[in-house]
């Protein structure tokens, strides 16, 4: 009788079918989000505070307390969820550096320096022209693609406008805000999920990745050694579980950790592949 551990299930073929990468998660996905991010946050606070620092009044303040609040859950937000899948990382960094380049062009022409808004329009023009022959002929993903052509749509249908927008008019579109129309409790329940949700998902991506196999060289009682493979079942830690035990004759590798890992470490064994005597 199956009894399939189905979080497990769900997250080792996620895995095996390339969807869920743990280093590409901590490492590539992370960087690249921090980084393109940082641009954002970095050309969104010189275009609107820095150039318009005078603009600003008590009354009209775009830094208050509660804004700085929002704005800093909203960009660990997007980074954590980002980091869950490739081609989401993909078109949220294409997607603020387009926004980007309009804050840039902006800076230019608020400072009347002319270098700067050639410079911010440079990069709006080969941006997403660089991701697609980046994802077609060098490190060939249509997902990342799609993901590089999903990113220009949205700057073009939405990006474009906001990012656009005067000071006073940002302020007045941040009032307007939807979430300010909920009573405060809904408000933190929603700014909680935001956080929660991508965390869960990443915390559970780690926990569950399929097994890493620990070699051993297991000395039987005539002196021989065999080379055991041990995997622990995902999510165990190493704790205590049922053992499952494949003694092979045709090596180690190939059939039997396909087969073996697939069909028991989903059910929460643990899984050891062992050589024959002579193989």
């Amino acid at each position: 009788k199956f009894m399939i551990n189905w979080i497990i299930m769900i997250f080792y073929q996620l895995y095996t079918l390339g969807y869920l990468n743990l280093e590409q998660i901590f490492i590539t996905n992370l960087l690249l989000l921090v980084i393109f991010r940082g641009i954002y946050v970095v050309s969104y606070y010189f275009n609107y505070y820095k150039n318009n620092h005078e603009e600003q009044t008590e009354g009209t303040k775009l830094f208050t307390k509660n804004e700085k609040i929002y704005f800093s859950i909203k960009q660990i937000s997007l980074v954590l969820f980002g980091m869950i899948f490739y081609p989401i990382t993909i078109y949220i960094c294409f997607y603020s550096l387009l926004v980007s380049s309009n804050f840039i062009r902006q800076i230019g022409d608020n400072l009347r320096l002319k270098p700067i808004n050639i410079f911010g329009r440079i990069i709006n023009i080969f941006t997403p022209l660089i991701g697609i022959i980046w994802f077609l002929f060098i490190e060939v993903d249509f997902y990342s693609i799609a993901a590089v052509g999903i990113s220009v749509l949205t700057f073009l249908h939405y990006g474009l406008k906001t990012s656009s927008l005067s000071l006073s008019k940002l302020i007045k579109k941040y009032d307007k805000r939807r979430l300010n129309k909920f009573p405060k409790a809904i408000q933190i329940v929603f700014i909680f999920l935001l956080i929660a949700l991508p965390s869960t998902i990443l915390s559970l991506s780690a926990v569950y990745a399929p097994p890493e196999k620990k070699t051993y060289m297991i000395e039987m009682r005539d002196g021989v050694k065999l080379a055991t493979d041990v995997y622990f079942a995902p999510g165990s830690f190493g704790a205590p579980r049922p053992v499952v035990i494949l003694r092979t004759p045709y090596g180690k590798s190939g059939w039997a950790d396909d087969l073996a890992l697939q069909l028991y470490s989903t059910q929460d064994y643990h899984v050891i592949i062992q050589d024959l005597r002579g193989t």
